[in-house]
């Protein structure tokens, strides 16, 4: 599909998926579709759907030898999902590190406030 699209940077087809549609199911149907196809930036043995559902246990070290190489092969060639990676490591740096943050006075009920006025 990104091929009959003509985008093969990763950063090319996120932009054109978010620019042309608009419900969000409709988005990750699309995001889903183009990503379960083999990257286009050179061959690799593993597509992004699948690095996606398997990073986590890439990250908690709980999968194979075979599939930690395919995956470290695809995060040299994919950016998109070399970032993908690096943000979920800071996603887990955060929460993880057990210092909880204290929000701003007024913080909670502002945020109420907002979500009240959608």
């Amino acid at each position: 599909m990104r091929a009959v699209l003509g985008l093969r940077d990763p950063e090319k087809v996120s932009e054109f998926i978010y620019k042309t549609f608009k419900e969000p199911a409709q988005k990750h149907r699309v995001v889903e579709t183009i990503w379960s196809e083999p990257c286009l930036k050179g061959v690799m043995e593993i597509s992004c759907l699948e690095v996606w559902r398997e990073i986590s246990n890439y990250i908690d070290n709980d999968i194979g030898a075979e599939l930690r190489a395919r995956m470290e092969a695809h995060f040299l060639k994919c950016s998109h999902c070399k970032a993908i990676l690096d943000g979920t490591r800071n996603v887990i740096k955060l929460i993880g590190d057990g210092i909880e943050y204290r929000m701003p006075e007024g913080f909670s009920e502002r945020l109420l406030n907002r979500i009240r006025a959608r």
